[in-house]
């Protein structure tokens, strides 16, 4: 027994060794050599996402700003404000020209767009203060700043009023015109 007990020993002694040898064999050490570098470039174009919303639609989904004129001559608010949604990596300016409403069916029935007034919708002013606000009229040719940042902006919501004054001379029919959105940034 005292020779299997020796032989048990020794075969673990050899193991250990053969072991030790082994992982020291595949052990190496590293070391650092300065290879080439490599140039990242990343080039950030001006990033604009604007998106007009207002409860009323015509085909295709085209925002409507409506007025229900039924009292004759007078301001007419609009049924609904008009939303504008932008987000942008670069600050920005907003703008609106108005163009002239023409009679459906009579292109010689004209509403001037300087009758067409708008004005920022500021949630933090209840109804009867907001009432009191100045529209701005549109003038014919001429675009309005809407709105303004100073720097990147994302989900920015604005929304807007808008009025129409109605004279005796205007005749009975549906108008159209449009509204074009502008947007600017500094490049």
């Amino acid at each position: 027994m005292r020779f299997y007990g020796f032989r048990l020993i020794l075969i673990v002694t050899v193991m250990v060794i053969v072991l030790g040898l082994s992982v020291g064999a595949f052990a190496t050490e590293w070391v650092r050599v300065e290879g080439p570098s490599v140039l990242v470039r990343a080039e950030i174009k001006p990033y604009i996402s604007i998106t007009v919303n207002s409860p009323a639609t015509f085909t295709d989904n085209i925002p409507v700003i409506e007025f229900d004129v039924d009292r004759g001559p007078g301001l007419y608010d609009a049924l609904h404000p008009l939303t504008i949604q932008v987000n942008s990596n670069q600050a920005i300016e907003v703008r609106m020209i108005a163009e002239e409403l023409i009679m459906k069916g009579n292109t010689d029935l004209k509403i001037p767009p300087e009758r067409l007034s708008f004005r920022m919708v500021d949630p933090t002013i209840t109804s009867i203060a907001r009432a009191e606000e100045e529209f701005q009229s549109f003038r014919s040719g001429e675009s309005k700043k809407v709105f303004e940042s100073t720097g990147p902006i994302a989900n920015t919501i604005t929304e807007y009023d808008f009025r129409l004054e109605v004279v005796p001379e205007d005749r009975a029919g549906t108008y159209e015109g449009e509204i074009f959105i502008e947007v600017f940034y500094q490049s």
